[in-house]
């Protein structure tokens, strides 16, 4: 059954932009996935990131015990390190398993990042800026 989120709108250039951004909860495990975030689901970005800080409130004490990478950015020769951890995403109530990036450089925009690995191998995605919303469903529904 799919799931709809309407688009939120954020403070821009030229006023309010509408946003593919959806609230989810993150933890370890599916028992402690209740801590409350929000993330942007972007169909450009490689992979799920979220900052070193979303790490600490979940509980991972230290980023760098999981697998490090480095990726490369939209500047040209920047380079920042990440670290992979398995984590449980809820959306709207779904529990999800999937590799998450944790990224001490990554900008605190009051969101993170749902990308192409974790995110979209897991659910299908519909986006309808007309109407301002997001469909989801999964990808085993």
């Amino acid at each position: 059954m799919p799931i709809q989120f309407p688009y939120q709108f954020i403070p821009g250039a030229d006023g309010l932009t509408p946003r593919p951004i959806i609230y989810i909860r993150m933890g370890l495990d599916e028992l402690s996935a209740k801590h409350g975030f929000l993330a942007l689901i972007d169909s450009g970005a490689d992979f799920c990131i979220f900052s070193s800080r979303v790490a600490s409130r979940i509980g991972i004490a230290d980023i760098t015990t999981g697998k490090k990478a480095s990726a490369v950015g939209a500047i040209a020769g920047a380079k920042s390190d990440y670290y992979m951890h398995r984590v449980v995403i809820k959306i709207a109530g779904q529990p999800c398993t999937m590799d998450v990036a944790f990224m001490p450089s990554f900008t605190d925009l009051g969101y993170g990042i749902l990308g192409q690995k974790g995110f979209f191998e897991n659910f299908v995605v519909k986006f309808d800026l007309k109407k301002e919303e997001i469909e989801l469903r999964r990808h085993d529904q």
